[in-house]
């Protein structure tokens, strides 16, 4: 074989190596893109389980509005009707209401109700009145809690109110963060 045959059998050589490092990569490239896709569509749809953490298993219906437009800063109104009250007496976050934190809960919903009004969604829920001390409350709050390192949350910064009316049998849940 002379030498320009044998260049020539070394540069094809190198063609393949180089088509199939291509090839992979294309390859590799079209899975991303086709995982993406998938993450996408899954993000978009319209039945992913948005039900916060605090809420026992075990309602049979539910009625939930989530901030549209939220991002950083949002509210989110929830009902979810129960048909019994053993999942909030066997969930340790729940407590039964006393008569001295009536006025504290009253204060979350209140602050809730006029962020609601400020953005104009009043017409999506309704609030539980009167407070009665067999209701179970589970609030989960940031207040107190850093922010950067020269400030702090105050009580209606950012929290997660769950409202258990036992008359009723509806957990209301409001999310407040600004």
């Amino acid at each position: 074989m002379n030498k320009s045959g044998f260049a020539r059998e070394r540069s094809l050589a190198g063609d393949m190596g180089e088509r199939r490092r291509r090839g992979r990569r294309r390859w590799a490239l079209l899975m991303a893109a086709a995982l993406g896709c998938t993450c996408l569509t899954g993000w978009l749809e319209d039945d992913i389980d948005m039900t916060p953490a605090g809420v026992p298993a075990g309602y049979i219906s539910k009625e939930e509005h989530f901030d549209r437009f939220g991002f950083q800063d949002y509210t989110d109104y929830c009902k979810y009707q129960y048909d019994s009250i053993e999942p909030f007496q066997n969930d340790e976050r729940y407590h039964i209401l006393t008569e001295g934190e009536t006025d504290h809960v009253k204060g979350y919903f209140m602050n809730f109700r006029k962020a609601m009004e400020a953005g104009e969604r009043l017409d999506e829920y309704d609030f539980p009145s009167p407070y009665s001390c067999d209701d179970y409350v589970y609030i989960d709050t940031k207040e107190g809690q850093p922010i950067g390192q020269t400030g702090h949350y105050y009580t209606y910064d950012s929290y997660n109110v769950y409202y258990f009316d036992t008359e009723s049998m509806i957990l209301y849940f409001i999310h407040h963060n600004i």
